[in-house]
């Protein structure tokens, strides 16, 4: 790029960015910078696949293509030419200078008393540049609105159409310097980026949403670098002569290249799967693994593709998505993988094999950033281990780091690799703040979504729009499921072809199968392009796992005798509940049969007490566990949902609340999950068994059953009516077969349900009332979404101005979390014992003692700041529930915490945004009518709940007359 010569004299008294006296930056020198900057990270840094979309996007040439990009880069910022903006410093003594020379210059700055509205500059910037895209250029105004919505948007919001035609109409009121002034410095822009000769060309190709946003999200990132004055240094006369300033700054950021796999190249899909994942000799790939490894080989190049991967439990889905994802990338030109999962254990759990893997894919000196995405990333072990290469550090050779500029809530979805929970990807749908950097860092990428069954209406519905986005990127999208429902595979699938191909129609409902495929077929691959679909169905692995299933009823007596085998004989027992309450309840009989041999797993104990938790599971239980290695005698583990998904446990025995038939199954596939040798597993459980319980009465074909508190509320009562006849629980002696009745089970339960006679009055009336709720809350999904990426600027897709999310805060990000999983914000705190002059972290255990408090006042540093932040606990969400007539308790909670929080967690990296809950020595306190206590062996318990529980139950037994 050559350096314009001829700005405008006027221009360079402009201020961009302000600094101390002796340093600022001008407003022309801000523009060259950006510009420039932009241009090196679309040639060097954004995915081949990005660049060929917008390319095919404008019918540009790879050259007109990148000149457009950095002029529309280094235009984001035009609307700083203006009066107001540049009277923002008048007042401040020390930068008074920079208000003078603008006069100095001749420049009026007299306020317009008929624009009494302040304007934000962005919005003044699309103004200017879509005036003078129309007068300058005679680009249609549809068009010259879509050019301009980058720098509308370069903020992290579009302008609105109303604010726009305010500051289109103060633009008409504007003196004629400042017109000309504009004008200047746009068309400098134009000859230093030679967009002079394309911008004319536009006059007939509007910018689709998805380059508005591609361009917005570099244009974002490059003005955050090109304001980061140890990038960009500040000076005396506010310019720089500097030929190679551009590129100094983009080296301090560092940002790490396009991810190019080093492809196996063994010649047999053995020899690739073993020299990937180091398997040990003989290891063959199951069949599943073997056929989504063809099939993705198979594709064209710059193919788009989605993979559906329906394996069981244990088949290695995971390995087979990262390697299918390194040849999706080659093909499609993808440049990272995104990986996501249901849950924070799930992807933290994932974060070390994932490295692995990455590693192996590159070399040292073209290094992979890795980001683990979720809020407490941070304090995961495993990050700490990974290189950290941050701003003007020496660079760092690994291949695989975290970067420290490329890290946070906003900027961590830009790195190569990317672990996190589903929400990462469901924010694509959000209308957020910045969604632009998230829409450019994960259309970069091979996004593989694991457990994509676990996702209820709501949350489908932004998956959905989701996948349609990624769809009109082109970006590769694997989804892994063991329980999948036909007809959510439809919907998925028909999302993502809506993406690539807008003349795509849906099939009806009744098509719900591919190729003449039965649905009985199982593993089962599907491929979808735009051309068509494939589907596959290679042969099962290992032999079948016959598993017997028996009912108790829910009185504590029945769970004590289902457990009295593992007291007296050994073995290793889960019990699964559907609520935190349940589980405590069942802890503490558990805790009067083996004492200390119980061990109990839910969401309501700190971060860094469940996972030392779960840690110890997985050394007792986890496949390398044996009985001479770790695995106890006896151990009665009993836990929430947690369980069924984020370890990698084997059980002797399940004893679980009833649920939906595919969470069942689940939860099945940690029972007998891997060898054994003989004498591992007590005789009594030789054979698998899991034990369903959380039923008022003995299941009978002739009354539908009732549910035990609590258990239909988690779950829909005509999904678990459903779920019990296709499991068959109210025969005698049910069994079912693991990997084959797996898919007849879920087409039972989700497709073609079926219930007896008796039952049927109820599950219509349930089914009805399920069916109402449903449709309500695909249109609550819609009131927050974005909308579908097919017409219009990017002012269009935001219909709700008012209420958009800030995911970049911590408060943000959980109502951002609130809005995708269709939940009340809930609240995160760090419980301390509190005393006089200071408090503590609340230890793990007994043995864990208090040795050091921190005074109030003090900021905390080292070990002790670090053990606070891994302390987080969520409330439950009935705190912030909002009954009918009450107000929105959520501000009175988080008020009433903030005053209890010290301020000095503000000088804190790890703690700023965190808020206290401080409980006395005996770890009891008050909460907005909470009585709580954080017991050290089941977790937050809050005894006004359970006073009512207790209650609820003992009318309930009145009225029964039990």
């Amino acid at each position: 790029m050559l350096q314009h010569s001829e700005w405008p004299k006027a221009g360079w008294s402009m201020w961009a960015k302000s600094g101390d006296p002796t340093g600022w930056l001008s407003l022309p020198q801000h523009m060259i910078d950006s510009s420039q900057v932009g241009e090196i990270l679309w040639t060097e840094w954004v995915a081949p696949s990005q660049r060929r979309l917008v390319e095919e996007d404008l019918t540009l040439t790879e050259t007109e293509t990148l000149n457009l990009v950095s002029w529309l880069a280094g235009s984001h910022d035009v609307g700083k030419a203006d009066s107001q903006f540049l009277r923002q410093v008048e007042n401040r003594r020390e930068n008074r200078y920079l208000v003078d020379q603008v006069i100095d210059a001749g420049l009026p700055l007299d306020h317009d008393p008929q624009f009494p509205d302040k304007i934000q500059h962005s919005t003044l910037g699309a103004a200017i540049v879509s005036r003078h895209l129309r007068r300058y250029h005679n680009v249609p105004e549809p068009v010259a609105r879509t050019l301009a919505s980058i720098a509308g948007a370069h903020h992290g919001l579009p302008a609105s159409h109303s604010s726009f035609k305010y500051a289109s109409q103060y633009l008409d009121a504007m003196s004629s310097q400042w017109v000309s002034l504009h004008t200047d410095l746009l068309n400098a822009l134009a000859d230093d980026t030679g967009a002079t000769a394309v911008l004319p060309r536009l006059r007939s190709t509007k910018l689709s949403p998805q380059t508005q946003m591609l361009i917005t999200g570099l244009t974002i990132m490059t003005d955050w670098i090109t304001s980061n004055p140890e990038a960009c240094p500040l000076s005396s006369t506010g310019r720089s002569s500097s030929t190679d300033r551009a590129r100094t700054a983009v080296n301090a950021i560092r940002p790490t290249a396009p991810w190019n796999p080093l492809l196996p190249n063994t010649g047999t899909t053995k020899g690739d799967y073993s020299s990937r994942f180091n398997w040990p000799a003989g290891r063959s790939p199951h069949p599943s693994q073997s056929a989504a490894l063809d099939m993705c080989r198979a594709l064209e190049p710059h193919q788009a593709a989605m993979l559906v991967i329906e394996a069981p439990m244990g088949e290695g889905k995971t390995e087979g998505a990262l390697l299918s994802s390194e040849f999706l990338a080659q093909r499609s030109g993808a440049s990272g993988v995104m990986v996501a999962t249901p849950t924070t254990a799930t992807a933290d759990g994932l974060l070390a094999r994932v490295a692995r893997w990455a590693e192996s894919t590159t070399i040292a000196v073209r290094p992979l950033s890795l980001f683990l995405a979720h809020s407490r990333s941070k304090l995961n072990p495993d990050m700490k281990t990974l290189r950290f290469q941050g701003i003007g550090t020496d660079e760092v050779h690994a291949p695989t780091i975290a970067h420290q500029w490329l890290s946070g809530r906003k900027k961590g979805i830009l790195t190569n690799a990317v672990i996190g929970t589903v929400d990462q990807v469901l924010f694509m749908a959000l209308q957020s703040k910045h969604i632009m950097l998230r829409h450019l860092g994960l259309s970069s990428k091979v996004i593989i979504i694991d457990e994509c069954h676990a996702y209820d209406t709501y949350m489908s519905a932004y998956l959905s729009t989701a996948l349609r986005w990624l769809g009109k990127y082109g970006a590769p999208v694997i989804l892994l499921s063991a329980t999948l429902p036909a007809s959510k595979r439809r919907e998925l699938i028909d999302a993502y072809r809506e993406g690539l191909d807008i003349d795509y129609e849906a099939p009806g409902d009744s098509a719900i199968q591919a190729d003449g495929v039965g649905e009985s077929s199982y593993p089962r691959l599907t491929l979808a392009t735009q051309s068509g679909e494939q589907t596959v169905t290679p042969l099962p692995s290992g032999n079948p796992t016959v598993i017997a299933l028996s009912t108790i009823d829910d009185e504590a007596h029945a769970l004590r005798t289902a457990l009295l085998p593992t007291r007296d004989t050994g073995g290793c027992t889960a019990v699964v509940c559907s609520t935190v309450a349940r589980a405590q309840d069942a802890f503490r009989l558990a805790q009067e049969l083996v004492g200390d041999d119980a061990v109990l797993l839910h969401a309501q104990f700190t971060a860094s007490h469940r996972m030392e938790t779960e840690r110890r599971l997985l050394r007792e239980l986890g496949p390398g566990a044996a009985r001479q290695s770790g695995r106890p005698q006896r151990r009665i583990i009993v836990a929430t949902q947690v369980i069924e998904q984020s370890l990698d446990i084997d059980l002797d025995h399940l004893i679980t609340d009833i649920a939906p038939a595919d969470l069942i199954l689940q939860r099945t596939g940690r029972l007998h999950r891997h060898p054994r040798n003989p004498g591992d597993r007590p005789d009594w459980a030789s054979t698998p068994h899991t034990v369903i319980r959380g039923f008022r009465e003995r299941v009978t074909p002739e009354k539908a059953p009732a549910f035990a508190p609590g258990i239909d509320a988690v779950y829909p009562e005509p999904l678990l009516l459903s779920s019990i006849t296709a499991l068959e629980l109210d025969m005698s002696e049910p069994r079912i077969t693991v990997p084959t009745d797996i898919p007849v089970i879920v087409h039972s339960a989700y497709e073609d349900p079926s219930v007896h006679t008796a039952w049927q009055e109820h599950y219509d009336e349930a089914r009805q009332k399920w069916d109402q709720k449903e449709r309500t809350r695909r249109m609550m999904a819609r009131s927050f979404q974005i909308t579908s990426p097919d017409f219009g600027t990017l002012t269009d897709t935001f219909v709700r101005h008012t209420d958009v999310v800030d995911d970049g805060t911590q408060l943000g990000e959980q109502q951002g979390l609130a809005r995708v999983r269709d939940a009340d914000p809930s609240i995160e705190v760090i419980p301390v014992i509190s005393t006089g002059t200071g408090y503590a972290p609340i230890p793990l255990g007994d043995d864990d003692p208090i040795e050091e408090y921190i005074h109030h006042g003090v900021t905390p540093h080292g070990p002790l700041e670090h053990q606070l932040a891994a302390s987080t606990l969520r409330l439950p969400a009935r705190f912030t529930k909002i009954r009918d007539g009450d107000e929105d308790p959520l501000d009175l909670i988080v008020s009433t915490l903030e005053q209890l929080t010290d301020p000095a967690w503000m000088q804190s990296s790890l703690l700023r945004g965190q808020l206290m809950l401080p409980f006395d020595d005996n770890l009891r306190t008050q909460l907005v009518g909470h009585d709580l206590e954080y017991d050290l062996d089941l977790g937050l318990v809050d005894h006004t709940y359970d006073a009512w529980r207790a209650e609820m139950a003992r009318r309930h037994k009145e009225s029964h007359g039990d």
